[in-house]
């Protein structure tokens, strides 16, 4: 496992499937670096404790259509076991698919100061977690491309979570829905 990581300033461009990848690996900062035009995502995180995200920009990703927006692809991706992660003062725009998805466990998840916008489908999207904030943010366009309708292209979606999970004092303007909540039916594993 790696421990203290630190990135700063890395800018990331078309890489095989995702440009960030992080796995079992304990504090870790990316701070003021930039991903894009990555064919599946901009990056995915997994079995990480005490991620910070701090600055940058995660745009143009999703640029292969072999990969699912609805599964995979997009911005940033946090599942699989991510605790304590903070996302904060990102610009997260133009992803084919979900800006900022905290998804099976990403527990603990505060997303903070962030522009997301034109995003395909939801611009920050909580799914199947415990525990979150999302505070603070300016969201716009996003879900525009997302046809499943119902509650699914939302500025924030909190979707099969269990609390306590916080949505305060963001910014919304341009979009079919501001903020959905959606409860299904659904295990840890769905």
């Amino acid at each position: 496992a790696v421990q203290d990581l630190v990135l700063r300033r890395v800018h990331l461009i078309k890489g095989p499937a995702t440009n960030f990848r992080v796995t079992g690996s304990t504090r870790v900062l990316l701070e003021d670096c930039e991903s894009e035009q990555g064919p599946q995502s901009g990056g995915t995180f997994g079995q990480t404790s005490y991620l910070t995200i701090r600055g940058g920009r995660v745009h143009h990703n999703r640029t292969s259509a072999a990969y699912d927006p609805f599964w995979e692809g997009g911005g940033y991706k946090f599942g699989n076991h991510t605790r304590d992660t903070i996302v904060e003062d990102l610009e997260c725009d133009y992803n084919a698919g979900v800006g900022i998805w905290g998804d099976i466990a990403a527990d603990n998840m505060i997303v903070r100061r962030c522009q997301v916008h034109h995003n395909d489908l939801s611009g920050i999207m909580h799914e199947i977690s415990t525990d979150g904030v999302i505070e603070d943010n300016v969201l716009s366009h996003n879900g525009e491309k997302d046809g499943r309708g119902w509650g699914w292209p939302a500025q924030i979606l909190v979707s099969s979570s269990a609390g306590p999970i916080e949505v305060r004092r963001n910014q919304m303007a341009d979009s079919l829905k501001g903020i959905s909540i959606n409860a299904q039916n659904r295990g840890a594993d769905s």
